[in-house]
């Protein structure tokens, strides 16, 4: 439940991102927005919006459509994790950030045997053009 205080820091962080970003398109800077994908958590199924994604920084947001608690992880096949979103509660949106080299990345819930279940996607994040 959002209170008005948060609703208005929420509304001045947006005016300032904004205001940054116009600043550095005056100054002539260009300034590229991250990707953005997408994941669905069902028991016991992930659901990617897309299958790759430009390499770069990257938003990735879980949206828990299921009944049990969830999170996301992204690694490297065998590396260590890069940024997880933290535990999702049903019904709930999680989101994480994250700056990907050209390559496959592992996406998976971390949450009990869940991956063992069958949590687990890849992503590529592919060279720009």
């Amino acid at each position: 439940m959002r209170t008005p205080y948060a609703a208005a820091v929420i509304g001045l962080g947006a005016l300032l991102a904004g205001l940054f970003a116009a600043g550095l398109a005056a100054a002539g800077t260009t300034v590229t927005p991250p990707a953005r994908a997408l994941v669905f958590a069902n028991e016991y199924r992930l659901t990617v919006s897309r299958e790759s994604v430009p390499a770069g920084r990257v938003v990735i947001q879980l949206r828990n459509i299921g009944e049990d608690d969830h999170d996301l992880v992204v690694r490297r096949p065998g590396g260590p994790a890069l940024g997880t979103t933290g535990i999702v509660r049903p019904g709930r949106l999680g989101q994480l950030s994250v700056r990907l080299t050209p390559g496959r990345y592992v996406l998976f819930c971390s949450v009990a045997d869940h991956e063992q279940r069958g949590m687990r996607r890849v992503l590529v994040a592919k060279r720009k053009p």
